[in-house]
């Protein structure tokens, strides 16, 4: 079946893994979106409906700009692996990797972290980690020259922007205040807030010089 797999161009690609993420990897955010609705007298279910949307939206435009030959495969690999365990964390004991969560991982022994390592952890790296990065790693990907890639892959960030500008357009006040009343959503979106939490740390612990106080 692997070996089956069909030639993607890297649009074709990226909004694949794009629709992969929202569908699998951001089912805890949906988890949350239920719970706000259902704290809401009044709700517009047409706007429920384009969140899935403007993330395979913003994600595409996102995991596009990565969409770069020699990197791509490498970069979303550990991506997803990285994900699967994020989504994981969220889906089952309703974690969320912000900064205060990965500086307490950086520091956990092995003892301790082996606790967490069961027969569900196991089944849910396989299934979402494993096999869509062994399907990222076989799947053949078709870059055009230089030009007419970069053309096309302007033209699909534009379609993604102008997909995400429209649902903006009509339903802008609706995410203000569902955003407002649901705050901790934001911290749910996989891969989006793991990594800026990451990288935030990595700032703050490897790259920033410590205050001195006198």
């Amino acid at each position: 079946m692997l070996s089956r797999i069909k030639t993607l161009s890297t649009n074709q690609f990226t909004f694949l893994l794009a629709l992969f993420y929202v569908c699998v990897f951001n089912i805890p955010l949906f988890g949350i979106v239920k719970e706000g609705i259902e704290k809401q007298a009044d709700v517009n279910y047409i706007f429920i409906a384009t969140i899935p949307l403007f993330l395979v939206f913003a994600l595409s435009f996102i995991f596009s700009i990565f969409s770069v030959k020699y990197i791509t495969k490498g970069f979303f690999i550990t991506l997803t692996l990285l994900s699967s365990s994020v989504f994981f964390a969220a889906l089952q004991y309703g974690v969320v990797f912000d900064y205060g969560m990965i500086e307490n991982t950086v520091q956990t022994n092995t003892g301790e972290a082996l606790t967490y390592l069961n027969f569900s952890s196991v089944v849910n790296f396989i299934a979402t980690g494993l096999l869509p990065a062994l399907l990222i790693y076989k799947v053949n990907i078709d870059y055009k020259p230089l030009v007419k890639e970069l053309l096309h892959k302007i033209l699909f960030m534009v379609a993604m922007l102008v997909g995400i500008a429209v649902i903006g357009f009509f339903f802008y006040q609706n995410y203000v205040s569902f955003g407002r009343n649901n705050d901790q959503m934001k911290r749910y979106i996989v891969p989006t807030y793991a990594v800026g939490s990451m990288i935030k740390y990595v700032n703050i612990n490897y790259f920033q010089t410590p205050l001195v106080y006198l």
